[in-house]
């Protein structure tokens, strides 16, 4: 069986000509639509965006592009105290 994992990295996505973001992309039977995952700097830590679809038949239509879903914080240092 091959790798379960496959890596994707963001070189210092800030310079002038970096990707800024990654997209994670499901092919399989099963239909989902993309992650857009990037860095927010302001934020310290990392967007996850989808675009906002609706589907009718014959027709996928966006309604918003790579709207934010999620927000998860560069570092898990919580006190144990605090986490549940």
């Amino acid at each position: 069986m091959a790798d379960e994992t496959q890596d994707a990295e963001l070189w210092y996505p800030r310079n002038p000509g970096n990707r800024e973001s990654v997209t994670v992309s499901l092919i399989d039977v099963r239909a989902a639509d993309d992650l857009i995952i990037s860095y927010d700097f302001d934020r310290d830590g990392w967007r996850i965006g989808m675009d906002r679809t609706r589907y009718t038949p014959g027709l996928m239509e966006v309604l918003a592009e790579n709207e934010e879903v999620a927000f998860i914080p560069a570092w898990n240092d919580k006190p144990e105290s605090e986490e549940s």
